[in-house]
């Protein structure tokens, strides 16, 4: 008999999408639903010059927010079975690649790309496989109102 593998509640993060918050209401998902969470910080690509193990400051820059994420799941009360990933590109397509096969995505709000396009958080909204949950920066408490769009 073979089960079928738990598909996770995915949350990711950049340089230009930091949300914490949008880690800590994923992370409460995660143990709600049962399912594993799936951190994901990302970073440009290394340049073909640079040694993949040289220092690239974008990549520490990714790792540090990683290490922020583990600590707010940390403190998320009960246990919620997560993985931390490291991976280069950008994040609305790392988001939309890996939410088929996640329960849910999570994003917190992302800044207005120079040229006028779509935030990461638009183009996983409108093209993730899955439930996508933007969050606001300072999202409300359990109890406060709720918006849902429906397209």
């Amino acid at each position: 008999m073979t089960t079928a593998a738990r598909r996770p509640v995915l949350v990711g993060l950049d340089e230009a999408n930091v949300s914490l918050e949008a880690v800590r209401l994923a992370a409460i998902e995660a143990r709600l639903r049962g399912r594993p969470l799936d951190l994901v910080s990302v970073f440009p690509p290394v340049p073909s010059d640079l040694s993949p193990a040289g220092t690239w400051p974008p990549r520490d820059e990714a790792r540090r927010r990683m290490m922020q994420a583990n600590a707010v799941v940390a403190r998320t009360p009960g246990e919620i079975e997560f993985d931390s990933r490291l991976e280069p590109g950008r994040l609305a397509d790392v988001l939309i690649d890996r939410s088929r096969g996640a329960d849910c995505v999570f994003i917190g709000p992302t800044a207005r790309h120079a040229t006028g396009g779509p935030t990461a958080a638009e183009q996983v909204a409108a093209h993730g496989a899955a439930s996508v949950c933007v969050v606001p920066v300072h999202a409300a408490r359990p109890g406060g109102p709720v918006v849902v769009g429906v397209a």
